[in-house]
This record gives structure tokens, C-alpha cells and sequence, in this order.
């Protein structure tokens, strides 16, 4: 078996390249060291599609069409209309991952509005089935779910242990926690190459948030901590990388008015970025004020370049940020915490050496992506037993 290559048939519900799927792209070298191929099933025409031709790899374009979860953005439950709407929808994905199931070693979800899909695929199919678990959900029918679909698949791989708690005692003995990883070579320390694109005012203290532009991200919390930080007479400026989710938008529109009311000229929206490591080793800080969050690769990835975090102390980041060792940790939606523990980065150059070295060494401890895929590797190969 150990010499056998495996066909795992991936499946998620977007035509983007968003962490998630960042976080399976990221595998995938290493996976095909190990005798691994990962075959691609999402809807076409998108990014993921583009990705997954460039680098020479089947792609099986899945069924079209929205799909929800129990509440919509704003986080009001879903009428019985929209959920028995998602039915016919549901079906149609199930019956086409069915016949590629039959072909695959492994059926592996990425996307929590899939995991059922998966589960009752790869059960016709006879197929192993391993969920991956990048949300935290509210208490209630939406955990008692995801705990059902733990259960029917054959094992689950969830991002932190926040994650997997949130599952059902049974569900959790079928999940084993593999933390996200990165390249730490692509993600080394470097030059400054791109921060006059992101500031107007590149001589003064820049800070970064970076992802998902959504009320989960606490960027509100973030621009009022820069303007506490301001109005304290520090020169500080916010760059603020990302798109709106589906949605949101309104949240990001939001955000404008509040900068440009509380920090006028201080705050920079520059979209939607690929650069992501050349814009850490650009800024002087990363912000990631998260009101909750599995896991917050982006931290990672700036303990890696050698950019100081500050992080809330909630969910994913518990699990490799040490406060005081390798970053600094903020309470959930308090500008005030969150703007002294950014001055005390900016006040205190010991505290950031201390700080970067501790993180660099964090990442290639236990944070390689390289190790990170073996252990999904392991994943596999136990199931396929």
C-alpha cells in the first residue's frame, strides 16, 4: 500500500482561490512526491479552475449554483423555502461525484457546504471520505451537522483544536488536528519591495490586515485602534488587503466611512492582492483582529517573513501564539488592547527581535508545509487501509 499512488478526488463548492483552497494548492508538490494526485472537482470557470490546468492537473467542473448554509450573511436563519431549495441542488453535485468517486482512493471535502455531499457520495461509492474543518459554527443545528457528517465519513482533519472541539464527543474521536503550514522559503525574510503601494506615507509606522474583508475580521476594531494609536501622537498608517465575501459588501463599505471619519488619509483599501509575502516583509506589524477564527493562516505566514502579529486571543491562535514569545495576543474586540499592544511593538525594538526570532523558529518547528502534508498523508493511507 505504502507504494501505491493514491487518486484523491477533492472536492469544494467555489470556482475562487480562497485560503482554503490555498491551503490544499500549497500541498500539492509534496503530495505528488509521496504519490499523492489530487483531482479537482468545483464549478468551472474560475480561478481554481485556471490553477489547476496551469500546473498540469485533472479539473472535473462541478454542477453550478449558489448553495447556503443554515443562516445567510448577516446571520439570520435561512427560511424552509431557501433550505428545501438547496435539495435539487445537492443532488445534482452528489450524482456527479459519485461516478468520479468510484475512480477515486479517497474523497476529501474542503468545503463545509460539501461535506454531506461527500459523505453520501463516497458511501454509494464505497468510497473513504475525509472531511477537512476550516469553520468554527455558532452552537446549535449547524455543529450538530457538522458532527453528523464527521461521523458518517470515514476520518476529519480539523485546522486547530477550536475546531475540533466544537464537534460532538464521537465526532471528535474521529478527528485529528493538523495545523495549517507554509513554505517558509517562499515566506522568508526579504527587502521591503512594494510599500510605497501601500501607504502614502512610506518614512512612517505601517500596519497590515490582510484577508477576508468580513465582520469576523474585527477591521472595524482595527481602524479604531489606529485612530486611538493616532490621536496619541504616533504617525501610524493602516493598509487594509482583501475583497469583500459575498455578502459583505456593505461591511466594506462601512469601513470606508468609519476610516475616513476616525483616521482621515491614514487608511489604504488596496483590494485583492497575490503579493501576500512581499506585502508582509513591506508593512511593520500584522494585525489579525478576528473575532473568531479557526486558525488565521496569514499569521503564519507573517511569523515566517519576520513581521511581528499581534492576534486575538481566540480559537486557531491559541494553538502557536505565545504571547510574549513569538507574538502578542489582544482581547477580541477591544480597539484599546489591541492599540497598546501595537505601541508597545512600535515603542520597544527588544520586544520585536525577541519576538521575530521566536515566531521564524515557531514556523519551521512545527509550521513546515512540507511536514504538514505528510501528516495528511497519513490521513489518507489510514482510511485506505
Amino acid at each position: 500500500m505504502a507504494d501505491r499512488r493514491l487518486r484523491i478526488l477533492a472536492s469544494t463548492l467555489t470556482r475562487d482561490v480562497t485560503g482554503i483552497e490555498h491551503s490544499v494548492i500549497r500541498l500539492l508538490p509534496r503530495l505528488g512526491e509521496q504519490g499523492v494526485n489530487v483531482v479537482m472537482a468545483a464549478p468551472s470557470g474560475g480561478e481554481l479552475e485556471q490553477t489547476w490546468n496551469e500546473m498540469g492537473l485533472e479539473f472535473i467542473p462541478m454542477p453550478d449554483g449558489a448553495r447556503v448554509g443554515l443562516r445567510d450573511s448577516s446571520g439570520v436563519s435561512q427560511t424552509p423555502a431557501t433550505l428545501l431549495s438547496q435539495i435539487p441542488r445537492s443532488a445534482a453535485w452528489v450524482s456527479k461525484l459519485l461516478v468520479h468517486a468510484r475512480r477515486a482512493d479517497v474523497v476529501h471535502s474542503n468545503s463545509l457546504l460539501s461535506h454531506l455531499d461527500c459523505v453520501a457520495a463516497g458511501r454509494l461509492a464505497r468510497t473513504p471520505v475525509v472531511l477537512e474543518i476550516h469553520d468554527i459554527l455558532d452552537p446549535g443545528r449547524g455543529r450538530s451537522l457538522l458532527s453528523a457528517a464527521v461521523r458518517g465519513a470515514s476520518a476529519s482533519i480539523a485546522v486547530s483544536n477550536a475546531a475540533r472541539q466544537q464537534l460532538s464527543e464521537s465526532a471528535q474521536g474521529k478527528t485529528t488536528v493538523v495545523p495549517q503550514g507554509v513554505d517558509a522559503a517562499v515566506f522568508a525574510p526579504g527587502p521591503a519591495t512594494v510599500r510605497a503601494e501601500l501607504t502614502d506615507s512610506p518614512d512612517s509606522a505601517l500596519v497590515a490586515v490582510i484577508g477576508r474583508v468580513d465582520p469576523v475580521k474585527g477591521i472595524d476594531t482595527l481602524i479604531e485602534a489606529v485612530s486611538q494609536i493616532r490621536s496619541r501622537g504616533k504617525d501610524l498608517h493602516l493598509v487594509i488587503v482583501g475583497r469583500s465575501s459575498p455578502g459583505n459588501e456593505h461591511y466594506g463599505e462601512n469601513l470606508r466611512r468609519i476610516a475616513a471619519e476616525l483616521a482621515p488619509g491614514a487608511v489604504r483599501f488596496v483590494g485583492q492582492r497575490n503579493d501576500v509575502a512581499a506585502i508582509l516583509r513591506s508593512v511593520d506589524i500584522l494585525c489579525v483582529p478576528s473575532v473568531r477564527e479557526p486558525f488565521g493562516l496569514i499569521a503564519i505566514e507573517a511569523m515566517s517573513v519576520g513581521t511581528p502579529v499581534v492576534a486575538s486571543r481566540t480559537d486557531g491562535f491559541l494553538d502557536y501564539v505565545v504571547d510574549g514569545e513569538n507574538g502578542l495576543l489582544s482581547v477580541p474586540g477591544d480597539p484599546a488592547d489591541v492599540a497598546e499592544r501595537i505601541l508597545s511593538l512600535l515603542d520597544d525594538s527588544q520586544l520585536r527581535t525577541r519576538l521575530v526570532t521566536g515566531a521564524r523558529r515557531s514556523v519551521l518547528d512545527d509550521h513546515e508545509v512540507s511536514a504538514r502534508a505528510d501528516r495528511v498523508i497519513d490521513v489518507y493511507r489510514r482510511v485506505v487501509k
